[in-house]
């Protein structure tokens, strides 16, 4: 156990993908997607014992946090931090950063999203021992990779660099080349086989000092807004007051990957040695989840005559009967029903903006 570490878990987003059981006021987090845990009670599962309970934070938004208080209630309150509005990842991780430095000096921060899919606890756990062997000798910021096992476009790539010798640890540690996009199909195939690129996990570890000194260089704006932060400081727990949502609101709107990993130069790469899936899409519970003789996957009352490769869920005990269908998802909840072929499941966060645009936002 790490006394000095602290993990900093990013509970704030939507998972639109995941409409309609995801809604703005339910998002993807807080669902039980693949087991009885939701995704955010597994996350914080998968770090025990890598820290002290007390050095476990979860960031989310300011009208989520009665919510996540619910659902994790052996956290102490003080850890649970409500951002004022929702500014991407840098702002967050600033807005956190700041938290912390209050009770601690120059800490680890390990930063996981709260919404993945890590089954292999024990290897995770490893990996993150690895990276802070690695992080201690070399200094500097981490990422995590995850070597490719298929051509993936639905995710970001980190491109390898040379190989850190005398790396300490069973996982291997790179220099970080360059990140990638979401590429398109060809240009997937093409990482794959070229075997230096990495699935870009969203997993970092750095030193708090380092963090701060690298937004210094590279994101002024950010550090500044830091400082800002920093002076509030008791009164930075009311989340709601118009002084922390003006400060807050300082902050450029950027991700973390824009605004430092993608200029930083002491960046380092850790090739996991776990399995991770980022779950996104309702195409991806088929890998995590029983299905019948025909490939189905179905939830609830639900009837399928001649149809395979079908991942149906139904509702309240709601009958839904189907002859003849093959490779559709249909989804249903008390006042949505999505219906949409699964190769393009990607498309339900277009489907949750012309939604919007029609005006339907209770189903949102």
């Amino acid at each position: 156990m790490h006394q000095d570490l602290h993990v900093l878990i990013m509970a704030g987003g939507s998972g639109s993908r995941f409409w309609p059981r995801s809604r703005h006021s339910q998002p993807k987090q807080f669902l039980r997607l693949t087991s009885a845990a939701t995704l955010l009670e597994a996350t914080i599962e998968r770090v025990r014992g890598l820290c002290p309970p007390e050095n476990v934070w979860v960031l989310t938004r300011r009208d989520l946090l009665e919510q996540t208080r619910r659902l994790l209630p052996e956290l102490p309150p003080e850890r649970l931090v409500g951002e004022p509005e929702g500014r991407d990842t840098a702002p967050c991780l600033v807005h956190a950063a700041v938290h912390v430095a209050r009770v601690a000096a120059d800490p680890l921060l390990l930063i996981l999203p709260s919404d993945h899919i890590i089954p292999e606890v024990r290897e995770f756990r490893a990996t993150v021992e690895d990276a802070i062997l690695a992080l201690v000798k070399h200094g500097g910021l981490m990422t995590f990779g995850i070597r490719p096992t298929f051509p993936a476009t639905g995710y970001g790539y980190i491109q390898r660099g040379e190989e850190e010798a005398e790396s300490p640890g069973a996982q291997r540690c790179f220099r970080v080349r360059s990140f990638r996009e979401k590429p398109d199909s060809a240009t997937a195939h093409k990482y794959l086989l070229h075997g230096g690129y990495l699935w870009n996990a969203g997993i970092f570890l750095w030193r708090l000092g380092a963090f701060r000194d690298a937004l210094e260089h590279h994101a002024p704006a950010l550090a500044e807004g830091w400082r800002r932060l920093a002076e509030m400081g008791p009164r930075l727990a009311d989340t709601g007051s118009k002084e922390t949502i003006e400060s807050f609101r300082s902050l450029p709107r950027i991700s973390i990957d824009y605004a430092l990993l993608e200029r930083a130069q002491s960046l380092r790469v850790m090739e996991a040695g776990f399995t991770w899936d980022d779950v996104g899409s309702w195409k991806a519970l088929e890998k995590y989840n029983d299905s019948d003789g025909a490939g189905n996957l179905i939830e609830g009352r639900v009837l399928l005559v001649d149809s395979a490769s079908n991942t149906v869920l139904s509702h309240d005990g709601k009958v839904i009967a189907a002859i003849g269908l093959n490779g559709w998802v249909i989804v249903d909840t008390p006042d949505a029903l999505l219906i949409c072929p699964k190769e393009r499941c990607e498309e339900v966060k277009k489907l949750v903006e012309g939604v919007r645009k029609q005006g339907w936002t209770e189903v949102l």
